[in-house]
């Protein structure tokens, strides 16, 4: 838990703060203490930001929409002060692990999916009583207390009448589980929140990301046209997660619905493979906040806040989405165990799946990482699972690319080995998230420094530069930029690079969209197409893994000023970025940066980025 800084406030209202939990895009989080020794997260809008009315105006919806739903599986509204500055409101500390830190990568038992989908939906049926649409249900947001689930972060929920986006021209929500009526511009109903939940669950069920991984165009893409990845899933569980995410709304069943189907006769609370999951997620003990080690995250990397946040154990409202932030995914699949588990005791009716006999696995759960246990001291790092050449992970769950080699030369110069780290997947869309949220120590995944995300996390590096350029075949030539009028352009669907070719550079090139970069591969092999738009490293990333490796190359027009790779690290680690730094040094001077360039970023023979400056 971080200690209070000189500039942190000592009270709030009749609080007294204890530690900083985290941050987020609009303020902090504190952990505070009322006078009769209850525990509260305290969320404080930034000052510098109280005086945009639309920021307050939120803040405020956030507060009423909180005060006023009123479950056994949403956190409790303590107090609130919402008139004058410092804005803020306090509600009850709910300790427990994400759902997304149980299940990455460990498919949860039928059973158990289903005791959860229960107390999920009736916590929606008493948001959606107070017409309120949650709209960024996700297993981020499901947090699992020692009395149930709880679902968090009302930051961007509204009245279900209102259809306002959160920011012009955005769409709510989180990529992967925002409904497809969503995506297309339509407004964001009770159905939505059940799509995110049929989501969510298939997440639970499966370990993997409902959608599959990937930027936020191409999950978008397979939202609205394929279907749910429910594979190895209880047929009828399966059943009920289909039925969530149909693509038209009236066509999905409603919370009540859900209950009636899950029919659930257990304590969810005192299931056992329930208690198992979260032992199995729980962090080891915090070490004393009044000792916090020199070099914190060297020495404790996931126990920075005190073994909360930072370990898994997470306080209800604790972050809120960023303003104008991508929206993504996580996870990656696994294996459950086959013990047998009793069934409940009364037998279901048709289509109920409550009475299903399911496997039971006692280490279901998360990846155990949230701290030093007794297995020593760790790092976890946030990665590209997806990215050929940067950041792969093989049919074996091995990695290999260009950042996870930085990540590893990183992490030995931090004094990790090999077997201290933990490899988190870091879609683009969740870099901030996993460092507001604490649960990675490092994120080394194409993260291009910009003033936006400066205000809320922090970076070493650069350690690569790059800018925009075309991708054409070798025995090609695009002369100046003038010749882009000439050409056929393909992008992926919802990129905006080929968009500012053409607004910006060119407007006489046409454009062509694909839902992924093998089609535009495809049709530049087939002369469909002349050329591929995007940051240099991603194209020669996406070459990397073509079919025709080394018949392509950069046209070599530096069509954007540079952009900067950093590796993200959370806010106010100086000494921590200090220290990258002096080891991605160290990286360029031996020659390992080079040679790790040339062994995996191979698929254009004349990309020759110079070392970055630091």
């Amino acid at each position: 838990m971080e200690p209070l800084s000189d500039q942190d406030p000592r009270r709030l209202g009749e609080f007294t703060l204890l530690a900083r939990l985290g941050s987020g895009g609009m303020g902090r989080v504190y952990l505070g203490r009322s006078p009769g020794g209850m525990q509260v997260a305290i969320k404080v809008i930034r000052e510098d930001i109280a005086e945009d009315s639309g920021v307050l105006a939120r803040f405020r919806r956030e507060a009423a929409t909180v005060r006023a739903v009123r479950s056994p599986y949403t956190a409790r509204l303590v107090a609130a002060s919402l008139d004058a500055p410092p804005h803020w409101l306090a509600t009850e500390f709910v300790p427990g692990p994400t759902l997304l830190r149980a299940s990455r990568g460990t498919p949860l038992e039928p059973a158990l999916c289903v005791g959860l989908f229960a107390a999920l939906a009736e916590a929606l049926a008493a948001v959606h009583a107070h017409g309120v649409v949650h709209r960024d249900v996700k297993p981020h947001n499901v947090i699992l207390s020692p009395g149930g689930p709880q679902l968090i972060d009302f930051g961007i929920a509204r009245a279900a009448e209102h259809t306002v986006l959160t920011h012009t021209g955005q769409t709510p929500g989180t990529v992967g589980y925002t409904a497809p009526e969503v995506l297309l511009g339509g407004p964001a109903g009770p159905a939505a929140d059940v799509f995110a939940l049929g989501a969510t669950m298939a997440a639970a069920a499966t370990g993997r990301p409902p959608y599959g991984a990937g930027e936020w165009p191409v999950v978008s893409y397979r939202v609205v046209h394929g279907e749910v990845d429910v594979e190895g899933v209880e047929p009828r569980l399966a059943e009920l997660i289909r039925g969530c995410v149909a693509r038209e709304p009236g066509d999905r069943p409603d919370p009540a619905e859900i209950v009636r189907r899950c029919a659930v006769s257990f304590a969810l609370a005192e299931y056992p493979p329930y208690r198992r999951l979260l032992e199995s997620a729980a962090p080891a003990p915090p070490p004393p906040p009044a000792h916090p080690p020199a070099t914190r995250r060297r020495r404790a990397p996931l126990l920075a806040v005190g073994g909360l946040a930072a370990g898994g154990l997470t306080v209800a409202l604790l972050l809120w989405l960023l303003p104008d932030g991508e929206s993504g995914n996580g996870g990656n699949g696994g294996a459950a165990g086959e013990s047998p588990v009793e069934s409940p005791a009364e037998s279901p009716d048709e289509g109920e799946i409550g009475g299903e006999t399911a496997g039971e696995s006692d280490g279901a759960g998360g990846n155990g990482t949230g701290g030093s246990g007794a297995g020593g001291e760790r790092l976890t790092i946030g990665v590209k699972f997806d990215q050929p050449g940067l950041g792969v992970q093989d049919v074996n769950g091995e990695l290999s690319g260009f950042e996870v080699e930085v990540a590893r030369y990183v992490a030995a110069e931090l004094g990790f080995d090999e077997d201290d780290i933990d490899w988190v997947e870091a879609p683009a869309a969740e870099r901030e998230n996993l460092l507001l949220r604490n649960e990675v120590d490092l994120v080394v995944a194409t993260y291009t420094i910009t003033e936006d995300r400066e205000a809320v996390v922090d970076f070493a590096g650069p350690y690569l530069t790059a800018h925009q350029d075309l991708l054409i075949r070798a025995e090609d030539e695009v002369a100046d930029v003038a010749a882009i009028n000439d050409l056929t352009l393909c992008s992926v669907t919802g990129s905006t690079s080929a968009l500012n070719v053409r607004d910006g550079l060119a407007p006489g090139v046409r454009l062509e969209e694909a839902a992924t970069w093998s089609e535009c591969f495809t049709a530049l092999d087939e002369g469909r197409v002349d050329a591929l738009t995007n940051d240099d490293a991603l194209l020669v990333s996406y070459a990397t893994s073509a079919e025709s490796p080394g018949g392509y190359r950069l046209a070599g027009l530096g069509l954007s000023t540079d952009y900067e790779y950093g590796i993200g690290i959370p806010e106010g680690e100086t000494e921590l970025r200090d220290e990258i730094n002096a080891a991605l040094s160290r990286m360029i001077e031996d020659g390992s940066w080079e040679a790790a360039l040339r062994a995996h970023l191979t698929g254009v023979a004349d990309y020759d980025p110079s070392p970055p400056e630091l």
